[in-house]
C-alpha cells in the first residue's frame, strides 16, 4: 500500500512540473528573443554610428573644395561603411550644425534648406553612382546648403552634421509591427585647409 501511495504522488509531482513548465518555457522564450532582437537593434544602431562618423570625416575633411563633389564623397563613403544596411536607408541630411552640434531646423528631415541642409531621399541615393546627375553639382539649385559656403576659417570653421534614419526590420516577427527607425549623426568641424 506504501508503494501504491509514493507511485501516486510521484504521477502527481510530474503532472505538476509540466503543467509549470507549460507556464514557464513561454515566458523564457519571449525573453530570450527580445534579448536577440535588441541585441540585432543595437548592432544595427552602433553600425549606424559608425557610418555617419566615417561621412563625416570626409565632410570635414573635403570641407568646401570647389573641384570635388563633397556631399556625393560623403554619402558614398556612407554607404561603403553601411554594406548590407544601405538597402535600409531612408534618407540622410547634410547639415550646418549650431553650437552645441544639433540641428537648427526641423524641416531637414523632409527637405533641403537655403544655407542650412542638404535632404538627401531614396531617389538621390538611388542615382549616387551616376556622378553627371547635376544636383552633385555645387551650383544647381537643389544644392541648398552649398559646400563651396562652407567656412573652414581657422578661428570661425563651420560645423557639418550628418543624420541618416534607416529602418530595421525585426528579424522574428514576434514583435508588433515591422520594426523600428534607428537613427545617427554625427559633426564635425570643416578642417582648414593646408596651404
Amino acid at each position: 500500500m506504501n508503494r501504491l501511495r509514493k507511485r501516486r504522488a510521484a504521477a502527481k509531482q510530474r503532472g505538476a512540473i509540466l503543467v509549470e513548465l507549460a507556464f514557464v518555457v513561454p515566458v523564457l522564450m519571449l525573453i530570450v528573443v527580445g534579448m536577440f532582437e535588441m541585441g540585432m537593434a543595437w548592432r544595427a544602431k552602433i553600425s549606424t554610428t559608425q557610418a555617419v562618423r566615417q561621412s563625416v570625416r570626409v565632410v570635414s575633411h573635403l570641407g568646401n573644395d570647389p573641384l570635388v563633389q563633397v556631399d556625393r564623397e560623403a554619402l558614398l563613403a556612407l554607404r561603403a561603411s553601411m554594406n548590407t544596411q544601405w538597402a535600409f536607408v531612408n534618407y540622410v541630411v547634410i547639415y550646418k550644425a549650431d553650437n552645441a552640434g544639433g540641428m537648427t531646423n526641423s524641416t531637414c528631415h523632409t527637405a533641403s534648406v537655403t544655407n542650412v541642409c542638404n535632404y538627401y531621399g531614396p531617389a538621390l541615393l538611388a542615382d549616387l553612382d551616376n556622378n553627371a546627375n547635376p544636383t552633385w553639382n555645387d551650383a544647381h539649385s537643389s544644392v541648398k546648403y552649398k559646400w563651396s559656403t562652407r567656412s573652414d576659417a581657422v578661428l570661425t570653421p563651420d560645423h557639418v552634421g550628418v543624420f541618416v534614419e534607416i529602418d530595421h526590420d525585426w528579424q522574428t516577427n514576434m514583435f508588433p509591427g515591422d520594426g523600428v527607425a534607428i537613427s545617427g549623426s554625427a559633426v564635425m568641424r570643416v578642417e582648414p585647409e593646408v596651404g
